[in-house]
């Protein structure tokens, strides 16, 4: 029998296994669930908030007064504040 190998997705995001996170928009608090249940970046509601008004946050939808989050966006957002692995808290960008 001949074995089948996937092809590796390794830093990417796996399927929404939450039928809540396949919406084509996210509240506040799904969001905040979002971040910690596919990247595992726990970022608390009251975060989002607070980037939201001074900025650095992830962008973002209004409809009145009800926000809404993409989930590229979301991800995006989180991909940009990676880093990357370091061994140590002394290495700098350029090692």
């Amino acid at each position: 029998m001949t074995e089948v190998r996937l092809p590796s997705f390794e830093g990417t995001p796996p399927a929404c296994p939450d039928p809540r996170f396949r919406k084509p928009r996210l509240n506040p608090v799904e969001a905040s669930d979002y971040l910690a249940a596919i990247h595992g970046t726990p970022v608390a509601i009251a975060t989002l908030a607070k980037l939201r008004c001074i900025g650095g946050g992830p962008k973002f939808d209004r409809f009145g007064r009800s926000i809404f989050y993409v989930r590229s966006n979301l991800d995006a957002w989180v991909s940009g504040r990676l880093n990357g692995a370091r061994r140590s808290t002394s290495e700098t960008d350029e090692q």
